[in-house]
C-alpha cells in the first residue's frame, strides 16, 4: 500500500477505548475493541491515513494494527514506554 513502516519495539498503554485492526487503515476489520489500560507491545509504527499506527505481533504470526496518535494534531491516545 506503499505505507512506510519504521522498526521500534516498545509497549503502548491505552488512556481511551481503541479499536486493535486486522489491516492500519479505519476501515479495517476489527481484532477487538480494547478497554482503557489496555498494554499493547509493538515491533513497528507507520503514519499514515490521519494516524501514527502501531503494528502488534500476533502469536499466530499475523500483525494487528493500532492507532495510538493523531496525525495531524499529534495527540498521543495513551503513553509509550521502552520494552525491558
Amino acid at each position: 500500500m506503499g505505507d512506510e513502516w519504521h522498526r521500534e519495539k516498545g509497549r503502548f498503554i491505552t488512556d481511551r477505548v481503541l479499536d486493535l485492526r486486522w489491516g492500519a487503515l479505519p476501515t479495517s476489520s476489527v481484532i477487538a475493541t480494547l478497554p482503557m489500560c489496555s498494554v499493547i507491545d509493538y515491533d513497528a509504527w507507520s503514519r499514515h491515513n490521519g494516524y501514527v499506527w502501531l503494528r502488534q505481533p500476533r502469536a499466530d504470526g499475523q500483525y494487528g494494527y493500532l492507532p495510538c496518535r493523531n496525525a495531524d494534531s499529534n495527540e498521543a491516545f495513551g503513553k509509550f514506554e521502552p520494552l525491558s
